[in-house]
């Protein structure tokens, strides 16, 4: 079993994993500075407990390709509010309301208060 972990954009793998082991164990094996306490795993979308074993949580998709992707957080981090659905377009670099123009298969921001302007973004 291969799990992979994504701690703030760095992408840690661990190998021959027994699906008997601890998450936070795995995770230490991986980075062994890291302050286990401080930490929430979220597998699938749920925060997950770190004293769990894999074999009770582990989906039959991940079972069958033998890998699992945590992503893990700094309880820190948790306090930052919300994505929250908006009926504007919201700028990206102050959060106000901006006015979007698409042109050329680009998208290109105006930002009204921040007076920000953000350009050439590739639709895909």
């Amino acid at each position: 079993m291969e799990i992979s972990f994504n701690h703030n954009g760095e992408i840690l793998t661990a190998q021959n994993i027994d699906t008997k082991e601890k998450i936070k164990e795995i995770f230490l094996k991986c980075k062994k500075d890291a302050d286990i306490n401080s930490l929430i795993f979220l597998y699938s979308g749920s925060q997950i407990d770190g004293n769990i074993i894999i074999g009770k949580i582990i989906n039959k998709n991940d079972l069958e390709r033998k890998k699992m992707n945590f992503v893990v957080l700094n309880k820190k981090d948790e306090s930052n509010p919300c994505l929250v659905n908006s009926k504007d377009i919201i700028c990206p670099q102050c959060k106000e309301s901006a006015k979007i123009d698409i042109k050329d298969y680009k998208i290109f921001f105006q930002c009204s208060k921040g007076g920000h302007n953000i350009g050439n973004i590739f639709l895909k």
